[in-house]
């Protein structure tokens, strides 16, 4: 890129964080470490989860000005022609507009720039503040992690947690609702069980534009981040694996029969090739694979970073327990843990954290009271006792 033009780049971003509105997300960052330590701090999650928006609240945190920020949106066509080699040009230009050394660089989407590790290594050494965000879980490990010195800082975004989802809404609710309030507060709860946290999702008024918006980002997803990104040939194939995960919603899943059941078929792919497309999914962000730690050999469970993604396959009724059960995983990862589920035939429990056991159930009865409940001595006499919980839309659980 020639030098008024990476001018130009760094003026139109300052333009679009002046004009930049944004709603406030919970993903905490703590700048003052970020400088003293002199690490780069890297905002990882599925696109379209507002990663964006979130750099845009950096820059009231920082309390700078725009025009001491120079934020580059990697994934605007006006970027394609960007180059590692143009960070030395951009650290000149931005130099040049503000000297003084406490500015900061804000990079969306950086996995776009090809080799980009190098050239935040150089912007790195001239001492101004960093920040990043990728849609895929291994950019900010591995060659960045090893280029910068583990001077990087990363952090997780998510879809919506309900209480943002409230706040998007324009929605708050006394500590000791009303009736009219618990009834009002449920009906939004079932709208973001049904349709996820996406927050253009959460915004939109139509289910129309709900479903086209959900349609959009896995579309963009499967080609940007898995066919475009590892080279991959044949979308019908990535295509039917994730078919396949979404039909096994919050369940366990078995690569090894699909792929009999591709072979009987007459279809032509190699189950380790299977096997890294369900990786692709995971490092994309769009799905969690949990293991079960009473046989963490065995086989996983499927469960989706946002609840619409399982649009498609959805049966409201019967399936309200799966959304249920898929939505307080997502808000497990959120929280930063790395839950397991436990299963033997002696029962299941749906959830095992470091020190919790969790049951996710769409109502808790005498019917089911003792199904819900008996697993967690159980797994207790093999885990070590925890605190168990069980979890229902009735009473979500504070970190929901």
């Amino acid at each position: 890129m020639d030098k008024e033009k990476v001018r130009r780049v760094i003026r139109d971003g300052q333009e679009r964080l002046s004009n930049g509105a944004y709603i406030e997300r919970e993903l905490a960052i703590d700048h003052a470490f970020l400088a003293e330590t002199g690490k780069v701090a890297a905002i990882t999650g599925p696109r379209r989860a507002g990663k964006t928006f979130r750099l845009f609240q950096v820059l009231a945190e920082l309390q700078l000005p725009a025009e001491r920020v120079s934020f580059l949106d990697f994934s605007d066509l006006s970027l394609a022609e960007f180059q590692v080699g143009d960070f030395e040009l951009l650290a000149e230009v931005a130099s040049e507009l503000d000297p003084r050394a406490d500015g900061a660089f804000l990079f969306d989407e950086i996995q776009e720039v090809e080799g980009f590790e190098s050239g935040i290594r150089h912007l790195q050494n001239k001492g101004r503040r960093i920040y990043l965000t990728g849609s895929n879980s291994t950019i900010f490990s591995g060659n960045l992690a090893t280029t910068l010195r583990g001077k990087v800082l990363v952090s997780e975004l998510y879809p919506l947690s309900f209480a943002e989802f409230l706040r998007f809404k324009g929605r708050a609710f006394r500590a000791d609702p009303s009736s009219e309030e618990r009834a009002e507060r449920r009906r939004l709860l079932d709208e973001y069980l049904l349709w996820g946290g996406f927050p253009e999702v959460a915004l939109a008024s139509s289910s129309e534009t709900k479903r086209n918006l959900l349609d959009s980002y896995v579309d963009v997803m499967i080609f940007r981040d898995i066919l475009e990104r590892h080279g991959l040939q044949g979308a019908s194939t990535v295509e039917r694996v994730l078919s396949k995960l979404l039909g096994s919603f919050t369940k366990e899943y078995s690569v090894n029969r699909w792929y009999n059941d591709f072979k009987s078929r007459g279809l032509r792919v190699g189950k380790d090739g299977l096997y890294e497309i369900v990786r692709h999914f995971e490092e994309a962000y769009i799905l969690r694979s949990l293991s079960n730690v009473a046989s963490p050999g065995g086989a996983k469970k499927a469960f989706f970073l946002d609840n619409g993604y399982y649009r498609p396959f959805l049966d409201r009724e019967r399936d309200r327990g799966k959304l249920w059960e898929n939505a307080v995983c997502v808000a497990l990862l959120r929280r930063g843990e790395k839950p397991g589920f436990w299963k033997t035939d002696r029962g299941e429990i749906d959830f095992v954290t470091s020190g919790e056991f969790i049951q996710a159930t769409i109502e808790l009865t005498e019917a089911n009271r003792e199904r819900e409940t008996a697993p967690f001595a159980q797994a207790a006499a093999t885990l070590g006792e925890r605190a168990a919980l069980i979890v229902t839309p009735d009473d979500p659980p504070p970190w929901f």
